[in-house]
């Protein structure tokens, strides 16, 4: 037996302990999310036991058995590992990417080489979806923080990083990259990086599309994640990003609190002096938000736009109702929690008119029951989707005020919609001239609320990828797109020179 030969085996050998090891790592964060969060096993059987056996049986004969022996039961074992991995990501599949974050956070395994094997896991499977990216950008960077500095920017140097990811990712089955490829990714990170680390509030991760333009990245690359170059880029920006978050939510939690329980003493000092009600939308908007903020608060899962959300609500109600009970110096204190507070009502009075508009045609055209049929006379200028029929439906059965938040979130889309296509057309009608200052007035009002309700929607598709929803996904992703179309569309005519108006689409 040539000593060549004996090589060769050892080193399939070790490849199979390292999938094995893997595999069984695999299994075992399986069915510890599965108990954690479902109270279950996972649904499939696999003999572990019996496998681990026949690879240790299969090391002592790699000495002493020829190769033409040894070598059939190593790509046995193989293809049994294979039919392993294809039950575990068949079971994987069921798991949203929110739950692995989930369950590292409340588990906090010390042996970091747990992610480790998870990685190796997912590079040894062919497929390579969505789902697929986001758990393994977390489990990167989860290896990338190791244990000196979870909160750190880059606690690892990205040299021994990159050996790291070396490793991890040898066995991968992902599509390669192209050499030529991998430098301008790289450097597209570290640049979203950099951006990142100028953030000086929350609104700047929002309306900059920060946290947006990182993500968008991310799923464009996509089995890109398999080059250690480009996965230490990815955990680097993550981290960055974490850390830019923390430093300003940190900065927010305590003037958020404080300006919460002022609104809890200014509604107790209305209701003692009859002044007003604390009912109204306003006090409405802020209750729900907060309750919106705080049930993601307790799961760890705050979102910037969140944030945001919150800071708004909690102007609005101190813009309207506290300037009669409180000194100026309190009041400028109060309203510095925002960068503006639009005058009363001018909130309502924005979204008010196509609103109307929408219920008004429903409540006439529509019986309220039966086929969705968005194609009759009275409702074929509005374009609906049928998703967005039946919300104006309940609405319009409620009353007038939406039952949900998430109606209000797709009628206000629907709005902005509208207003953003006619606003476009009005643009490209005049084209000849410059527009009227209150036509850009108008225009930026609808562009400056794109992006906060382009946020919300975001969170309901991910909301609904945390229980594999694949209808209700792609009814708000089509709803997302129409309006991020629409409000391109408008962003572009009311940029271009005046010359170039006309031809704009």
């Amino acid at each position: 037996m040539s000593v060549e030969r004996i090589q060769i085996l050892h080193e399939d050998y070790i490849r199979l302990t390292e999938r094995f090891k893997a595999s069984w790592t695999f299994h075992q964060f399986l069915r510890g999310v599965r108990k954690t969060f479902f109270a279950a096993e996972p649904g499939y059987a696999l003999d572990f036991g019996k496998l681990y056996d026949d690879v240790r049986a299969v090391a002592s004969a790699i000495d002493t058995t020829s190769p033409e022996k040894v070598a059939p039961r190593l790509r046995e074992l193989s293809d049994r590992l294979d039919a392993f991995g294809r039950k575990l990501r068949e079971a994987d599949r069921m798991i949203s990417p929110s739950y692995v974050r989930r369950f590292f956070e409340k588990v906090r395994p010390q042996d970091e080489k747990i992610a480790v094997h998870l990685l190796r896991f997912y590079f040894s499977q062919p497929d390579a979806d969505e789902d697929v990216v986001d758990k393994v950008d977390f489990l990167a960077t989860v290896v990338a923080a190791g244990h000196r500095a979870s909160d750190a920017e880059s606690p690892r140097p990205r040299p021994d990083l990159r050996r790291f990811f070396e490793v991890v990712t040898s066995g991968s089955v992902w599509p390669r990259l192209e050499g030529t490829a991998t430098p301008p990714i790289v450097r597209a990170f570290d640049e979203l990086a950099t951006e990142m680390a100028r953030a000086q509030e929350f609104e700047d991760l929002v309306t900059a599309r920060l946290l947006h333009n990182v993500r968008t990245l991310k799923r464009r690359v996509s089995t890109g994640l398999a080059n250690p170059e480009v996965l230490v880029a990815v955990a680097h920006c993550n981290l960055r990003t974490r850390s830019v978050f923390h430093r300003l939510y940190e900065r927010e939690e305590q003037r958020l609190e404080e300006a919460t329980d002022r609104i809890g003493e200014l509604e107790r000092e209305l209701a003692r002096g009859g002044l007003e009600t604390p009912t109204t939308e306003e006090f409405r908007r802020f209750r729900e938000t907060r309750e919106r903020y705080e049930r993601q608060n307790r799961d760890g899962n705050v979102k910037a736009f969140q944030v945001v959300e919150l800071k708004e609500a909690i102007g609005a109600v101190l813009g309207r109702f506290e300037l009669a009970g409180l000194a100026a110096e309190d009041i400028d204190e109060a309203l510095g929690l925002v960068e503006e507070v639009e005058s009363e009502g001018a909130e309502e009075a924005f979204w008010k008119p196509y609103l109307d508009r929408i219920l008004g045609a429903v409540e006439v055209y529509d019986d309220g029951t039966g086929a969705l049929r968005t194609g009759i006379a009275g409702l074929e200028n509005l374009r609906l989707e049928p998703w967005e029929l039946k919300a104006a439906r309940r609405t319009v059965a409620a009353g007038g005020e939406p039952p949900s938040e998430r109606d209000r979130t797709l009628l206000r889309a629907v709005a902005l919609r509208l207003k953003a296509e006619e606003e476009t057309d009005t643009l490209r009608a005049h084209a000849g001239a410059p527009p009227s200052p209150e036509v850009l007035r108008a225009a930026r009002a609808t562009l400056g609320r794109a992006p906060l309700l382009d946020a919300a929607i975001s969170f309901v598709i991910d909301e609904a990828e945390a229980v594999s929803s694949s209808e209700e996904i792609r009814s708000w992703t089509r709803t997302r797109f129409r309006l991020v179309r629409a409000t391109a569309d408008l962003w572009l005519m009311q940029d271009a020179p005046q010359r170039d108006r006309r031809d704009t689409r």
